[in-house]
């Protein structure tokens, strides 16, 4: 199918517009930001598992130097050179949502949600402006419920009124949790340092607990929690 140019589009146009090139049953996302990449160990297996890619702005000229074809470019297209972009695949869908109130990131990951993928995984959050890195992190809020940042050495969850269950990870790594305003019942096995039905606010009370178990289960009954899990394994897996 020939690359679409669209005007700002939301809501179910939104939707409508943006299965057209991609399978409609899309369950693994990927989604890259013009940040620093991490090692290729880390993005390659979710890219060759990847149903859906999404490119925020110029990084679909990062995804093209890598030998991987977007199926989607969103954001205001400040950055990207689309008639480069063309040059090497005509077929990718353009979605262009000129605003400012929001990141590309964002905007991708709204697009994500309104398409209840299974799995969304961003990669390129690092580098650049700290404002951009510490945005990344926020925009986890509004994100679909499996998103994770992976960036070179770590993984970034965000538990907002659900739980989370971690399998496959290595014993002794570091997890720490930050809770974005006031948290309650909030649970947690597998670390040194268990908690069962606390409340947590924000700070660095969370900060630096070490996992005992391959296993992590965290729960949060009320609020969100950002969990970060830094592990000295290599790759993107082990949720």
């Amino acid at each position: 199918m020939e690359c679409q140019f669209n005007e700002e589009v939301s809501g179910e146009n939104l939707t409508k517009e943006g299965l057209l090139v991609f399978n409609m049953d899309a369950e693994k996302w990927v989604i890259f930001c013009d940040g620093d990449w991490p090692d290729e160990v880390v993005w390659r297996p979710l890219v060759d598992q990847a149903e859906c890619i999404v490119a925020c702005d110029a990084a679909a000229h990062q995804c093209l130097e890598r030998g991987i074809t977007p199926h989607v470019v969103i954001g205001d297209m400040d950055s990207v050179d689309q008639n480069e972009v063309m040059k090497n695949l005509s077929s990718i869908q353009w979605i262009v949502k000129e605003h400012q109130d929001n990141s590309d990131l964002s905007k991708a990951l709204e697009f994500a949600r309104q398409n209840n993928p299974t799995t969304t995984d961003v990669i390129g959050i690092e580098g650049g402006q700290k404002g951009h890195q510490i945005g990344a992190y926020f925009a986890l809020f509004d994100a679909p419920p499996q998103t994770v940042l992976h960036t070179q050495n770590s993984r970034i969850y965000c538990i907002k009124n659900r739980n989370l269950t971690i399998d496959s990870i290595e014993i002794g790594s570091t997890l720490s949790l930050f809770a974005l305003g006031l948290a309650e019942g909030v649970s947690l096995t597998g670390c040194e340092w268990d908690l069962s039905n606390e409340k947590l606010m924000p700070g660095t009370r969370g900060l630096n607990n070490i996992t005992t178990t391959s296993k992590l289960t965290i729960d949060v009954k009320n609020g969100a929690v950002l969990a970060c899990l830094e592990t000295n394994q290599r790759g993107p897996f082990g949720r």
